[in-house]
């Protein structure tokens, strides 16, 4: 049992035998109703620190779609994670990389028979909308992100038969394993 819930218990049972039968009954709710606050806020807490690595991404109009990000098998100077887009019926993998000067952030295909001299813009935002760096291992999950480009490229990859649409939206994190 956390130790908050042990300590509004045990004020709890302190007070209840020190105040009168009706006050107790008023105390006890008082106590049980900071309790559950403190157990909403905890909880609060630990989804605003999602470590990326457990962190999965959705399209809150393409359930089946989601993001992950992974430690990389070759990781590159600018991240050490890998992106995956998963679809209904394929998986993609994305090195992550970092232009020099005006420094945008790009996903790079790297699974078998991508596309080469191809690279996707990616946009990494807090939960206040300001942009971020490319994560690294260890990193805190950002909260949204935007692959403006990650839709075409899935629609018009071979086999052309499936082809899937990924709405132009943001990829919100969906939940923390």
């Amino acid at each position: 049992m956390p130790a908050f819930r042990y300590f509004v218990l045990t004020a709890d049972l302190n007070l209840t035998a020190q105040i009168t039968a009706s006050k107790a009954k008023s105390m006890k709710l008082r106590y049980t109703l900071i309790a559950l606050l403190a157990a909403g806020s905890a909880s609060v807490a630990s989804a605003a620190v999602c470590n990326i690595e457990k962190a999965t991404y959705i399209q809150p109009n393409a359930a089946d779609f989601t993001l992950t990000f992974r430690p990389a098998k070759e990781p590159n100077s600018w991240s050490d994670l890998e992106a995956t887009v998963k679809t209904p019926t394929r998986e993609f993998k994305f090195s992550m990389t970092s232009s020099n000067g005006y420094s945008l952030n790009y996903l790079v295909p790297s699974w078998k028979d991508a596309p080469e001299d191809s690279d996707y813009k990616i946009y990494l935002y807090d939960k206040n909308l300001k942009t971020l760096e490319l994560p690294g291992k260890g990193s805190v999950a950002p909260e949204a992100i935007l692959m403006p480009e990650i839709g075409p490229m899935i629609y018009y990859s071979e086999p052309a038969k499936s082809q899937e649409y990924v709405p132009p939206e943001m990829w919100r994190l969906g939940k923390c394993n």
